[in-house]
């Protein structure tokens, strides 16, 4: 997250990912509670920093966010041009009604995430 606003990178895969679930308009952000932002940023953390992430995935990645990366992707961002990794779920909204989410989900614990 940068002056309040999440970065982060469309990819082709979503398009069909929300057709297939019966999703419409734009992407829908829920930061995990704070529990679980401080013990996976740490989980993270004790493997690698965040600067050492980014700097190994650009070169990895050659600069370019790669999808079911989001951690990867949040490392070189941050790196490049600063910011704040800010961990949760990503979805879209059903045509039926509530979010259909994609990464994570209301409610989900550190071990769900850790899966």
């Amino acid at each position: 997250m940068r002056d309040g606003k999440i970065i982060d990178p469309d990819f082709d895969e979503y398009h069909f990912i929300k057709k297939v679930q019966g999703c419409v308009g734009p992407r829908v952000y829920l930061p995990a509670d704070d529990l679980v932002q401080r013990v996976i940023k740490r989980k993270h953390e004790a493997v690698i920093s965040m600067e050492e992430c980014g700097t190994i995935f650009s070169l990895h990645f050659r600069g370019r966010p790669q999808m079911c990366s989001c951690f990867q992707n949040a490392c070189m961002e941050i790196n490049l041009n600063g910011g704040e990794l800010v961990f949760g779920s990503m979805g879209w909204k059903k045509r039926s009604g509530g979010i259909h989410y994609e990464f994570g989900g209301e409610g989900w614990k550190v071990s769900q995430f850790l899966k």
